[in-house]
């Protein structure tokens, strides 16, 4: 089931956290999927594309505390003047 937060064609950033026996998983910062696991498989993590054989994945981390990524000035700026024309 797609998520209404995945943004087809564009950049999407995916998280997954496991933990105190729940899994989660992210897309765009909403919460689309928690499932109860008894323990975690391993320690090992990876990403895989179905439907589309296609895929690109950039920033890929895996770690135990990662930071939330900001937005560039850059980014910001663009967004600024794109909310001030309408």
């Amino acid at each position: 089931r797609s998520s209404d937060d995945y943004l087809p064609g564009d950049w999407n950033r995916l998280k997954a956290e496991v933990e105190a026996g729940k899994a989660r998983c992210y897309v765009n910062g909403k919460l689309v999927f928690e499932h109860a696991v008894d323990e975690p498989a391993g320690h090992r993590a990876g990403l895989v594309k179905f439907r589309q054989t296609a895929a690109e994945f950039k920033q890929f981390a895996v770690g135990e505390a990662l930071p939330e990524p900001e937005p560039s000035a850059e980014l910001l700026a663009a967004f600024s003047a794109l909310r001030a024309e309408v």
